[in-house]
């Protein structure tokens, strides 16, 4: 017979998942018991379908708290609709909402009011009032939906003008007519960076003067629980200690594997070499958390050793008379990491811009990313003659 867990074993084996014990009734693995998600959701779950995987919905014709569920989605995220309905039928069923502006009534899907759909008269009479309002209101009320854009264009006509527009973030502009921005589109370029991480090779491209004077550590980890044990590669800008203080960061217990300092835009560089050398482990930890896409069932201990190698060569007693960050047809090379047959394909490639520049009597006005041509052709000598890593 398997022993009755105690009130401190059951709120351990919550804790993993992010989940409150709130009723605090238990009588065994099979009776549920109702707990509170970290987003404030109050769900039924049973100890059996936890270790099974099975993670509670809030949002379920199964979960007797979904009325509730709903009326705190929207008091967090639309304040103006007020829930009538008393039960949750299911998904394909239709809830019962009312207006708090216009009282207007309606009967929504679940699913479009999750993606953030509102009253649909206040919706038309704001659209039709759209024609009427000029660039100075239409600037203002930006200011109020997203203070991160401006508008750089001086004439509007209708909804449908083609807007310019310029990100305060990273300066990047774009159009777009004032529907999509009032839907709540915004910059393409900050998009592109929440969906596939803040670093990456694109990013840090663009941002390169910035980063390289940022500092930077590529840190590996083992977190470990009762259940699982795996590795998470990735980047901080504080410490690693720093970076995992919080348990939403980091659910897991774990300890430093390795740590590497560097700056910023060379730190992109090696956590996505460590990444690719280790595609075969990748692991997808059973409790989600930020950073649950760079985990690994374990870590190439030889390509470890290689890094640290590379980055003693790396960061050699050569005295640059570049920063080493060479462009050339929109790539970026960093020429402190290339290897010998890399070095030399590049020495060809600078010395034929070099003797094209003599040709063309421009040696002298003539630069490659900041830094005369000789210049590059120097750096890239010593670091022949001072070579020792060989990828």
């Amino acid at each position: 017979m398997t022993r009755k867990k105690t009130n401190d074993e059951i709120k351990e084996i919550l804790l993993n998942y992010n989940l409150k014990w709130v009723d605090k009734k238990y009588k065994n693995n099979t009776t549920p018991i109702i707990c509170e998600d970290k987003d404030g959701y109050l769900v039924y779950v049973t100890i059996n379908r936890l270790k099974a995987n099975k993670i509670p919905a809030p949002f379920h014709k199964s979960n007797p708290y979904t009325i509730d569920n709903i009326k705190l989605f929207l008091s967090n995220n639309n304040t103006n609709i007020e829930l009538i309905s008393t039960e949750f039928i299911g998904s394909d069923s239709p809830l019962h909402c009312k207006c708090k502006i216009c009282e207007h009534e309606w009967y929504p899907m679940w699913e479009s009011l999750q993606q953030g759909s509102g009253c649909y008269k206040c919706s038309y009479a704001y659209r039709g009032n759209l024609c009427r309002f000029n660039i100075d209101y239409i600037k203002n009320e930006l200011k109020i939906i997203n203070p991160n854009i401006e508008i750089i264009s001086n004439k509007y006509e209708t909804a449908k003008t083609t807007l310019r527009l310029k990100c305060k973030i990273d300066g990047y502009e774009w159009n777009a007519d004032w529907n999509r921005i009032h839907q709540g589109y915004g910059c393409p370029r900050c998009s592109y960076d929440k969906m596939y991480g803040s670093y990456n090779k694109t990013i840090a491209n663009r941002h390169i003067e910035e980063w390289l004077k940022e500092k930077a550590i590529i840190y590996i980890i083992n977190c470990y629980n009762n259940n699982e044990n795996f590795y998470k590669i990735g980047i901080t800008t504080r410490s690693t200690k720093e970076r995992f203080c919080r348990t939403k960061e980091m659910p897991y217990n774990y300890k430093i594997v390795l740590e590497i300092c560097t700056n910023l835009y060379d730190a992109v560089y090696l956590e996505q070499e460590l990444h690719y050398d280790n595609k075969n482990y990748k692991y997808e930890p059973l409790i989600h958390f930020e950073g649950h896409t760079e985990c690994f069932s374990k870590i190439h201990k030889e390509k470890i050793i290689d890094i640290k190698n590379k980055i003693e060569n790396y960061i050699s007693d050569i005295n640059y008379l570049t920063n080493c960050h060479i462009n050339i047809d929109n790539i970026v090379e960093d020429i402190r990491w290339l290897n010998k047959k890399q070095l030399i394909d590049l020495l060809i490639r600078v010395n034929m811009y070099r003797l094209s520049a003599i040709d063309l009597d421009l040696l002298d006005e003539f630069n490659i990313s900041g830094y005369k041509v000789n210049e590059w052709i120097t750096d890239i000598r010593e670091k022949l003659k001072n070579y020792t890593y060989i990828k």
